[in-house]
């Protein structure tokens, strides 16, 4: 069951309470009215289960190549077995990065096989990017800086020149 951040196993329904035992392995005591305010997910309910991974190329990636991002993400899914693609597509720009999301089902319930597949697909998709050359962006800022004068200011050193004064 997972209801607002706990996800755990129902241990005990009382008149005023209910008891889960978490992920974590804690005890979760949570009032019975509460549970009626907010949904509730059944995770023992359904034979398969929807995850989300969501990742970032970097901006200098030509449009091509990130059009074989799909059917990358899609080998490295369909090589696990009892996962199946439900699509991999490049949802906008971000800060720092063009951001893909990738939607896969996963056949069965249990959590265990669920995220070593999960595991699987990650290092497989990365072992495909990392072929292709293609990489991942992480969180960057450029600045420029300007003279009193107004003049741009490069923040770096002009390349070394043969030629002496």
């Amino acid at each position: 069951m997972r209801f607002d951040t706990t996800t755990g196993t129902v241990d005990r329904i009382g008149l005023k309470t209910t008891r889960l035992k978490s992920l974590t392995g804690e005890t979760v005591i949570m009032a019975n009215t509460k549970l009626l305010e907010r949904e509730i997910r059944n995770l023992a309910e359904g034979n398969e289960r929807q995850e989300t991974l969501r990742f970032g190329l970097v901006y200098q990636t030509a449009p091509d190549t990130l059009a074989q991002v799909p059917a990358m993400a899609k080998a490295a899914v369909e090589d696990q077995p009892g996962c199946k693609l439900t699509r991999c597509v490049l949802t906008g720009f971000g800060a720092s990065s063009l951001d893909f999301e990738l939607l896969f089902t996963h056949k069965g319930r249990d959590a265990d096989r669920l995220f070593a597949s999960r595991q699987a697909i990650v290092l497989d998709l990365l072992r495909r990017l990392a072929a292709a050359k293609i990489e991942f962006a992480y969180p960057s800022h450029t600045t420029f800086t300007a003279a009193p004068d107004g003049r741009l200011v490069m923040p770096y050193a002009a390349p070394f020149s043969d030629s002496c004064v």
